[in-house]
């Protein structure tokens, strides 16, 4: 998968966990303050991406590699979470 199909696929769970659509997310948005994300929504959005991307995701993933809580990251750096767990 390249670069822009593996962006473009987590702004389409993204935008599909914040029930919007996917020309309304941002790589610059902050997934709690922007795109209003809440911690179940974060929940079903880590869900949404280990089933799409067969990879397993936890919260403490986002600590260790960003270093902050998922509700803090920017969609750019789920991309990049995701794109580690790909190998």
């Amino acid at each position: 998968m390249n670069d822009s199909d593996l962006e473009l696929s987590v702004r389409r769970a993204v935008a599909e966990t914040a029930a919007i659509h996917v020309s309304q997310v941002q790589k610059s948005q902050v997934l709690r303050d922007h795109l209003g994300l809440d911690s179940i929504d974060l929940m079903e959005l880590i869900f949404l991406l280990e089933r799409q991307f067969q990879i397993k995701l936890k919260r403490s993933d986002f600590i260790e590699v960003l270093g902050k809580n998922p509700g803090q990251a920017t969609v750019s750096e789920v991309t990049e979470l995701v794109r580690g767990k790909l190998g």
